[in-house]
């Protein structure tokens, strides 16, 4: 299955009703619609109303990698083009927006604001692995559970906003 669903996160239900092969990256929910983006293929858009029935959106070909939706609008980012930000109010319909260039890679929406940014995975060589057992072994987290050691940029104009990435105690995703 190309598009996967659930009612409580933890059993997963597969969908192909109207699901094209595409390379699929994204999903986000707003306005009582579901909008998927995909990095390839020829279908790079989907909408749903019910996570189940999928429609095909009108979208040009560049390789989204993440869509949000907040303020009445859905945004989608593209790694590479010179229109990196889609916009749409309807998840069907979309232009394209002239922005800095740079490969994004994720979208949010929060307090008001859309935040960007371009991730780099340090994966690879022999000193970030080093560096990820020991970090691993300071915090007493099991490497394997961790994520890889990341560098993030975000250009002039793109949005951070101070979070934490982690579970807390007690919360199932610990245990």
């Amino acid at each position: 299955p190309r598009v996967m669903r659930s009612v409580d996160g933890r059993a997963w239900t597969g969908v192909t009703d109207g699901v094209p092969a595409s390379g699929w990256t994204s999903v986000t929910f707003g306005n009582g619609l579901y909008v998927a983006v995909a990095s390839s293929g020829t279908t790079r858009v989907m909408t749903s109303p019910n996570g189940v029935t999928w429609t095909a959106g009108t979208i040009e070909a560049v390789e989204l990698r993440s869509v949000t939706y907040g303020a009445g609008m859905f945004v989608a980012v593209a790694s590479s083009s010179a229109r990196r930000v889609m916009t749409s109010t309807d998840g069907l319909t979309w232009t394209g927006r002239v922005v800095p260039t740079g490969s994004w890679q994720s979208v949010t929406y929060g307090d008001g604001l859309y935040r960007t940014s371009r991730t780099c995975h340090l994966r690879g060589s022999d000193l970030a692995e080093r560096l990820d057992r020991r970090l691993a072994a300071l915090f007493a987290v099991d490497p394997r559970l961790s994520e890889p050691l990341q560098g993030q940029r975000y250009d002039r104009g793109q949005y951070l906003k101070g979070h934490t990435d982690w579970f807390g105690p007690g919360r199932e995703e610990c245990t």
